[in-house]
Protein backbone atom coordinates (compact mmCIF):
# COMPACT_ATOMS: atom_id res chain seq x y z
CA UNK A 1 0.00 0.00 0.00
CA UNK A 2 1.37 3.56 -1.06
CA UNK A 3 0.54 6.01 1.71
CA UNK A 4 -0.26 9.62 1.78
CA UNK A 5 1.89 11.97 1.48
CA UNK A 6 0.45 14.19 3.94
CA UNK A 7 2.93 14.16 6.78
CA UNK A 8 1.97 11.04 9.31
CA UNK A 9 -1.27 10.28 7.77
CA UNK A 10 -1.33 6.49 7.48
CA UNK A 11 -4.37 6.24 4.91
CA UNK A 12 -4.10 4.75 1.76
CA UNK A 13 -3.12 7.30 -1.20
CA UNK A 14 -6.23 7.54 -3.83
CA UNK A 15 -5.93 6.79 -7.54
CA UNK A 16 -6.27 10.72 -8.69
CA UNK A 17 -3.07 11.75 -6.85
CA UNK A 18 -0.54 11.36 -4.05
CA UNK A 19 -3.49 12.34 -1.29
CA UNK A 20 -5.63 10.26 0.69
CA UNK A 21 -9.33 11.44 0.33
CA UNK A 22 -8.89 12.70 3.54
CA UNK A 23 -6.35 15.14 2.19
CA UNK A 24 -7.37 16.34 -0.97
CA UNK A 25 -7.16 20.01 0.05
CA UNK A 26 -3.61 19.56 0.09
CA UNK A 27 -3.70 19.46 -3.71
CA UNK A 28 -4.44 23.28 -3.37
CA UNK A 29 -2.08 24.10 -0.66
CA UNK A 30 0.36 22.67 -3.14
CA UNK A 31 -0.29 24.40 -6.37
CA UNK A 32 -0.50 27.73 -4.55
CA UNK A 33 3.00 26.87 -2.85
CA UNK A 34 4.06 26.29 -6.38
CA UNK A 35 3.04 29.84 -7.48
CA UNK A 36 5.50 30.89 -4.83
CA UNK A 37 1.83 32.25 -2.79
CA UNK A 38 0.10 31.41 0.16
CA UNK A 39 -3.44 30.56 1.26
CA UNK A 40 -5.94 32.54 2.79
CA UNK A 41 -6.26 31.30 6.36
CA UNK A 42 -10.16 30.26 5.71
CA UNK A 43 -8.93 27.88 3.11
CA UNK A 44 -10.18 24.93 5.33
CA UNK A 45 -13.71 26.70 4.76
CA UNK A 46 -14.00 26.74 1.03
CA UNK A 47 -11.56 29.66 0.26
CA UNK A 48 -9.81 29.83 -3.06
CA UNK A 49 -8.06 32.55 -3.24
CA UNK A 50 -4.15 32.66 -4.01
CA UNK A 51 -2.39 35.69 -1.95
CA UNK A 52 0.75 37.33 -3.28
CA UNK A 53 3.75 36.37 -0.70
CA UNK A 54 4.37 40.10 0.06
CA UNK A 55 0.40 40.40 1.30
CA UNK A 56 0.23 40.78 5.27
CA UNK A 57 -3.03 39.38 6.67
CA UNK A 58 -4.02 36.12 7.18
CA UNK A 59 -7.33 36.27 5.61
CA UNK A 60 -8.10 37.26 1.51
CA UNK A 61 -9.88 40.82 1.18
CA UNK A 62 -12.94 39.18 0.61
CA UNK A 63 -13.28 37.17 3.55
CA UNK A 64 -12.03 39.95 5.73
CA UNK A 65 -15.00 41.96 3.83
CA UNK A 66 -17.72 38.85 4.90
CA UNK A 67 -16.01 38.95 8.40
CA UNK A 68 -16.69 42.66 8.92
CA UNK A 69 -20.16 42.12 7.15
CA UNK A 70 -21.19 39.35 9.62
CA UNK A 71 -19.31 41.51 12.89
CA UNK A 72 -21.50 44.38 11.98
CA UNK A 73 -24.69 42.75 11.44
CA UNK A 74 -24.29 40.87 14.65
CA UNK A 75 -23.45 44.26 16.51
CA UNK A 76 -26.71 45.59 15.10
CA UNK A 77 -28.67 43.12 16.36
CA UNK A 78 -27.07 43.07 19.87
CA UNK A 79 -28.36 47.16 20.03
CA UNK A 80 -31.73 46.20 18.97
CA UNK A 81 -31.43 43.69 21.80
CA UNK A 82 -30.21 45.74 24.28
CA UNK A 83 -33.19 48.58 23.34
CA UNK A 84 -35.90 45.87 23.47
CA UNK A 85 -34.63 44.93 27.20
CA UNK A 86 -34.66 48.57 27.94
CA UNK A 87 -38.11 49.29 27.19
CA UNK A 88 -39.37 46.08 29.33
CA UNK A 89 -37.17 46.26 32.20
CA UNK A 90 -34.75 42.80 32.03
CA UNK A 91 -32.20 42.69 34.50
CA UNK A 92 -29.64 41.53 31.41
CA UNK A 93 -27.96 43.45 29.22
CA UNK A 94 -25.37 42.17 25.89
CA UNK A 95 -21.85 43.48 25.66
CA UNK A 96 -21.24 45.36 22.87
CA UNK A 97 -17.77 43.98 22.36
CA UNK A 98 -17.76 40.55 22.89
CA UNK A 99 -21.81 40.08 22.70
CA UNK A 100 -22.52 37.75 25.61
CA UNK A 101 -25.54 38.12 27.80
CA UNK A 102 -24.52 38.98 31.48
CA UNK A 103 -26.49 40.55 34.38
CA UNK A 104 -27.05 44.48 35.00
CA UNK A 105 -24.17 44.34 37.41
CA UNK A 106 -21.60 43.63 34.82
CA UNK A 107 -21.98 47.59 32.85
CA UNK A 108 -21.71 49.58 35.67
CA UNK A 109 -19.26 51.97 35.11
CA UNK A 110 -16.39 53.93 37.16
CA UNK A 111 -19.10 56.51 37.80
CA UNK A 112 -22.36 54.25 38.70
CA UNK A 113 -23.45 54.63 34.99
CA UNK A 114 -24.30 52.18 32.18
CA UNK A 115 -21.71 51.39 30.12
CA UNK A 116 -22.12 49.72 26.69
CA UNK A 117 -19.40 47.04 27.20
CA UNK A 118 -18.74 44.60 30.07
CA UNK A 119 -16.48 44.52 32.99
CA UNK A 120 -13.95 41.99 31.55
CA UNK A 121 -13.87 44.23 27.88
CA UNK A 122 -13.48 47.06 29.37
CA UNK A 123 -10.58 46.10 31.14
CA UNK A 124 -8.79 44.42 28.07
CA UNK A 125 -9.94 47.73 26.35
CA UNK A 126 -7.70 50.23 28.77
CA UNK A 127 -4.95 47.48 28.70
CA UNK A 128 -4.56 47.69 25.01
CA UNK A 129 -5.25 52.02 24.81
CA UNK A 130 -2.81 51.76 27.63
CA UNK A 131 -0.39 49.98 25.03
CA UNK A 132 -1.16 52.61 22.35
CA UNK A 133 -0.73 55.23 24.43
CA UNK A 134 3.13 54.46 25.10
CA UNK A 135 3.24 53.42 21.62
CA UNK A 136 2.13 57.21 20.69
CA UNK A 137 4.75 58.26 23.11
CA UNK A 138 7.74 56.32 22.03
CA UNK A 139 7.24 57.54 18.28
CA UNK A 140 6.86 61.49 19.52
CA UNK A 141 10.11 60.76 21.31
CA UNK A 142 12.08 59.16 18.05
CA UNK A 143 10.31 62.26 16.17
CA UNK A 144 11.42 65.14 18.49
CA UNK A 145 14.24 67.25 18.93
CA UNK A 146 13.93 67.52 22.83
CA UNK A 147 12.97 63.85 23.91
CA UNK A 148 15.95 63.05 21.69
CA UNK A 149 18.07 65.61 23.85
CA UNK A 150 17.45 64.64 27.15
CA UNK A 151 17.70 60.56 25.62
CA UNK A 152 21.42 61.33 24.71
CA UNK A 153 22.15 63.01 27.93
CA UNK A 154 20.63 59.87 30.00
CA UNK A 155 22.56 57.54 27.80
CA UNK A 156 25.87 59.86 28.59
CA UNK A 157 25.18 59.41 32.38
CA UNK A 158 24.74 55.54 32.49
CA UNK A 159 27.66 55.21 31.06
CA UNK A 160 29.74 57.90 32.26
CA UNK A 161 30.28 59.99 29.62
CA UNK A 162 30.66 63.89 29.22
CA UNK A 163 27.54 65.96 28.17
CA UNK A 164 28.92 69.32 27.19
CA UNK A 165 26.26 70.22 24.72
CA UNK A 166 23.43 72.79 25.03
CA UNK A 167 19.93 72.41 23.55
CA UNK A 168 20.90 74.49 20.72
CA UNK A 169 23.85 73.34 19.53
CA UNK A 170 22.41 69.82 20.15
CA UNK A 171 19.70 71.07 17.31
CA UNK A 172 22.42 73.18 15.38
CA UNK A 173 24.11 69.84 14.64
CA UNK A 174 21.69 67.44 14.07
CA UNK A 175 19.67 69.32 11.80
CA UNK A 176 22.73 69.50 9.33
CA UNK A 177 23.10 66.56 6.75
CA UNK A 178 24.90 63.67 8.07
CA UNK A 179 28.43 64.55 8.26
CA UNK A 180 29.04 60.77 6.53
CA UNK A 181 26.80 60.57 3.72
CA UNK A 182 25.13 63.60 3.45
CA UNK A 183 21.52 62.47 4.23
CA UNK A 184 19.07 63.66 6.96
CA UNK A 185 16.20 61.73 8.03
CA UNK A 186 12.99 61.66 7.25
CA UNK A 187 11.85 62.97 10.52
CA UNK A 188 14.40 66.26 9.73
CA UNK A 189 17.01 65.81 11.54
CA UNK A 190 19.67 63.39 11.97
CA UNK A 191 21.03 61.78 15.63
CA UNK A 192 24.52 62.62 16.99
CA UNK A 193 28.01 60.55 16.31
CA UNK A 194 31.10 61.54 18.21
CA UNK A 195 34.30 60.85 15.94
CA UNK A 196 36.36 59.49 19.27
CA UNK A 197 34.40 57.05 20.88
CA UNK A 198 36.13 57.19 23.86
CA UNK A 199 35.26 60.67 24.90
CA UNK A 200 32.37 62.24 25.65
CA UNK A 201 29.63 64.68 24.07
CA UNK A 202 31.17 67.85 22.99
CA UNK A 203 31.49 70.51 20.27
CA UNK A 204 34.60 69.69 18.68
CA UNK A 205 33.69 65.58 18.66
CA UNK A 206 29.83 65.62 17.59
CA UNK A 207 29.04 65.20 14.14
CA UNK A 208 24.97 65.11 12.80
CA UNK A 209 24.32 61.38 12.05
CA UNK A 210 21.94 59.00 10.17
CA UNK A 211 21.10 55.73 11.45
CA UNK A 212 22.70 53.69 9.14
CA UNK A 213 26.06 55.35 9.38
CA UNK A 214 25.85 55.46 13.05
CA UNK A 215 25.39 51.78 12.96
CA UNK A 216 27.65 51.16 10.32
CA UNK A 217 30.44 53.15 12.01
CA UNK A 218 29.71 51.61 15.40
CA UNK A 219 33.12 52.44 17.58
CA UNK A 220 35.43 52.99 14.64
CA UNK A 221 37.50 55.97 14.51
CA UNK A 222 36.16 58.37 11.71
CA UNK A 223 39.71 57.33 9.49
CA UNK A 224 39.13 53.91 10.30
CA UNK A 225 35.60 53.81 9.01
CA UNK A 226 35.95 55.75 5.44
CA UNK A 227 39.61 53.67 4.80
CA UNK A 228 37.51 50.53 5.23
CA UNK A 229 34.75 51.66 2.85
CA UNK A 230 37.36 52.47 0.38
CA UNK A 231 38.79 49.12 1.02
CA UNK A 232 35.96 47.41 0.28
CA UNK A 233 34.83 49.31 -2.59
CA UNK A 234 38.16 48.65 -4.07
CA UNK A 235 37.78 44.78 -3.77
CA UNK A 236 34.45 45.08 -5.11
CA UNK A 237 36.13 47.05 -8.33
CA UNK A 238 33.50 49.62 -7.94
CA UNK A 239 36.51 52.15 -7.50
CA UNK A 240 39.75 52.46 -8.44
CA UNK A 241 41.16 53.04 -4.69
CA UNK A 242 43.55 51.44 -2.30
CA UNK A 243 43.71 48.85 0.32
CA UNK A 244 43.86 48.81 3.89
CA UNK A 245 43.70 45.20 5.18
CA UNK A 246 45.37 46.13 8.69
CA UNK A 247 42.16 48.13 10.02
CA UNK A 248 39.92 44.66 9.46
CA UNK A 249 41.35 42.67 12.65
CA UNK A 250 41.47 38.85 13.13
CA UNK A 251 38.94 37.23 14.72
CA UNK A 252 37.61 33.24 15.17
CA UNK A 253 34.18 32.52 13.84
CA UNK A 254 31.32 30.82 15.80
CA UNK A 255 30.92 27.04 14.92
CA UNK A 256 28.02 25.71 13.29
CA UNK A 257 26.10 24.34 16.01
CA UNK A 258 25.83 28.24 17.07
CA UNK A 259 24.82 29.18 13.49
CA UNK A 260 22.11 26.59 13.83
CA UNK A 261 20.79 27.54 17.43
CA UNK A 262 20.69 31.59 16.54
CA UNK A 263 19.07 30.73 13.46
CA UNK A 264 16.42 28.51 15.59
CA UNK A 265 16.02 31.55 18.37
CA UNK A 266 15.02 34.14 15.58
CA UNK A 267 12.73 31.86 13.51
CA UNK A 268 15.26 31.79 10.53
CA UNK A 269 15.57 29.54 7.74
CA UNK A 270 18.44 26.93 8.79
CA UNK A 271 18.96 24.47 5.61
CA UNK A 272 22.89 24.45 5.54
CA UNK A 273 24.73 21.39 6.31
CA UNK A 274 27.87 21.09 7.93
CA UNK A 275 29.52 20.35 4.70
CA UNK A 276 28.19 23.48 3.56
CA UNK A 277 29.62 25.83 6.18
CA UNK A 278 32.54 24.63 6.10
CA UNK A 279 32.48 24.56 2.67
CA UNK A 280 31.32 28.41 3.02
CA UNK A 281 33.44 29.80 5.68
CA UNK A 282 36.52 28.28 3.67
CA UNK A 283 36.20 31.24 1.14
CA UNK A 284 37.64 34.66 1.45
CA UNK A 285 35.31 37.21 2.84
CA UNK A 286 32.74 38.41 -0.35
CA UNK A 287 32.67 41.90 0.67
CA UNK A 288 36.46 42.89 1.82
CA UNK A 289 38.58 39.71 0.70
CA UNK A 290 40.20 38.73 3.99
CA UNK A 291 40.96 35.51 3.67
CA UNK A 292 41.21 32.61 6.61
CA UNK A 293 44.52 32.14 8.69
CA UNK A 294 45.96 30.32 11.65
CA UNK A 295 44.56 33.76 13.51
CA UNK A 296 41.59 34.31 11.72
CA UNK A 297 38.80 32.54 10.88
CA UNK A 298 35.47 33.62 8.49
CA UNK A 299 32.18 33.59 9.65
CA UNK A 300 29.11 33.50 7.50
CA UNK A 301 26.53 36.28 6.12
CA UNK A 302 23.27 36.50 4.94
CA UNK A 303 23.20 38.27 1.38
CA UNK A 304 19.70 39.20 2.11
CA UNK A 305 18.95 39.70 5.92
CA UNK A 306 15.30 38.86 5.83
CA UNK A 307 15.92 35.87 4.48
CA UNK A 308 17.36 32.40 6.23
CA UNK A 309 20.92 30.74 6.18
CA UNK A 310 20.85 28.58 2.91
CA UNK A 311 22.98 28.28 0.07
CA UNK A 312 22.34 30.56 -2.22
CA UNK A 313 22.14 33.18 0.80
CA UNK A 314 25.18 32.50 2.83
CA UNK A 315 28.67 33.58 1.61
CA UNK A 316 32.01 33.77 3.78
CA UNK A 317 32.49 36.87 5.71
CA UNK A 318 34.58 38.17 8.65
CA UNK A 319 33.68 39.72 11.36
CA UNK A 320 34.44 43.20 11.17
CA UNK A 321 32.94 43.39 7.85
CA UNK A 322 29.20 41.25 9.20
CA UNK A 323 29.22 44.07 12.07
CA UNK A 324 29.37 46.97 9.65
CA UNK A 325 26.49 45.56 7.33
CA UNK A 326 24.37 44.19 9.87
CA UNK A 327 21.17 43.88 8.89
CA UNK A 328 21.41 45.79 5.78
CA UNK A 329 21.21 43.94 2.15
CA UNK A 330 24.39 44.01 0.72
CA UNK A 331 23.30 45.92 -2.28
CA UNK A 332 21.77 48.61 0.22
CA UNK A 333 25.39 48.65 2.44
CA UNK A 334 27.47 49.22 -0.64
CA UNK A 335 25.10 51.86 -2.11
CA UNK A 336 25.49 53.94 1.32
CA UNK A 337 29.51 53.29 1.16
CA UNK A 338 29.78 54.97 -2.18
CA UNK A 339 27.62 58.08 -1.27
CA UNK A 340 30.13 58.20 2.36
CA UNK A 341 33.25 57.31 -0.54
CA UNK A 342 32.34 59.74 -2.77
CA UNK A 343 32.01 63.09 0.31
CA UNK A 344 35.28 62.09 1.88
CA UNK A 345 37.21 60.40 -0.86
CA UNK A 346 39.47 63.47 -0.86
CA UNK A 347 39.69 63.61 2.80
CA UNK A 348 43.15 63.12 5.28
CA UNK A 349 43.26 61.55 8.36
CA UNK A 350 46.35 62.11 10.65
CA UNK A 351 47.86 59.37 13.14
CA UNK A 352 46.43 56.25 10.89
CA UNK A 353 48.32 53.05 10.57
CA UNK A 354 50.31 52.75 6.85
CA UNK A 355 48.23 52.48 4.03
CA UNK A 356 48.71 49.95 1.46
CA UNK A 357 48.31 49.99 -2.11
CA UNK A 358 48.69 45.77 -2.88
CA UNK A 359 46.03 43.06 -1.00
CA UNK A 360 47.93 40.12 0.45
Amino acid sequence: MIKCEKLECNFKQSDQNKYCGKHQLCIFEDETKYLNKKVCSNYIRGCRAQLESDYTRARCHECLEKERNRDKSKRSAIFEKNNANNIVGFSTKFCTTCCKELSVDNFIGELSLITKTCKVCRSENKLQDSKRNREHRNFTVRNNIIPQFRTYIKGAHERNLQFNLTIKEYANCVKKPCYYCGTIQERGFNGLDRKDSSIGYSIENCESCCQICNYMKGPLSVGVFIKRIEHILTYQKIINGLFYPEYFPNHKKCNYCQYKTRAIKNNLEFSITTCDFDNITADSCYICGKENTKLHENGIDRINSKKGYSTDNAKACCAECNYMKIDYDFDDMIHKFVEIYNIHKTSSFENELIRTNRFN
